[in-house]
């Protein structure tokens, strides 16, 4: 069955504030449904429970987490279904913050490019548990996709067992490149994050890596799978 984006949108809202405020409220009843717990939302009860959130964070950390640029302030207006137009400023604004490596090799280092994707450190700041700043960056990639074969993974994505398949042709390492470092440059308002750039979890070069890692024929991506049998 397919779930429409509205419908998800909703639910992930309400699950995130059932998240964020279930220790301050602890001694309240929870909301009846999804729908009761999303009915009485608003900018004002979101940003409270946002902020309370982030106890340790320093305002700026705290400013990074809730300031919305073009493309999230169009997606969250539209519910992740914007218009052409819309779709189409939003491409032309994520395109341009795209930086490539500075030695111009879109196709890295496989085995870096699969340290960086089981990595989980980089995405939690704020709390007294956060992540080491002096820790490099991962992407963590295995929490949405299934990529090397017997190794689990998420199914919020597709999977990329096999993706070398498609070859390693400049338009195909471009194509990755952009995918990883800017998903949104290619399909707006998708639930992919934006992985690379100031700001973000990964440099140019880590970019890099994980399109090797996608690309490389020696790639643990691109091995056969085994059966039972084997």
């Amino acid at each position: 069955m397919k779930i429409k984006s509205k419908t998800l949108h909703a639910r992930n809202t309400a699950l995130f504030l059932s998240l964020i405020c279930g220790a301050a409220h602890a001694a309240q009843p929870g909301p009846a449904s999804w729908a009761d717990a999303n009915k009485n939302m608003d900018y004002d009860t979101f940003m409270q429970a946002a902020k309370s959130s982030f106890p340790y964070a320093t305002p700026d950390e705290y400013k990074s987490r809730v300031e919305n640029d073009f493309t999230l302030k169009t997606c969250n207006a539209t519910m992740d279904q914007p218009n052409a137009a819309q779709a189409a400023e939003i491409i032309k604004f994520e395109q341009a913050r795209i930086q490539y490596p500075k030695e111009g090799k879109l196709a890295g280092d496989w085995q870096q490019g699969e340290k960086w994707a089981k990595g989980t450190t980089g995405g939690r700041i704020g709390f007294a548990d956060a992540d080491n700043p002096n820790l490099p960056s991962g992407s963590n990639c295995f929490a949405c996709h299934v990529m090397i074969p017997g190794f689990p993974g998420g199914n919020m994505g597709p999977s990329l067992i096999g993706y070398g398949k498609r070859g390693q042709s400049p338009a195909i390492l471009k194509y990755t490149y952009d995918h990883v470092y800017d998903s949104k440059s290619l399909v707006p308002c998708t639930i992919m994050p934006r992985y690379g750039g100031q700001g973000h979890l990964l440099t140019a070069e880590q970019v890099a890596d994980i399109v090797a890692l996608l690309t490389d024929p020696q790639s643990p991506v691109n091995q056969p799978e085994k059966t039972a049998a084997q």
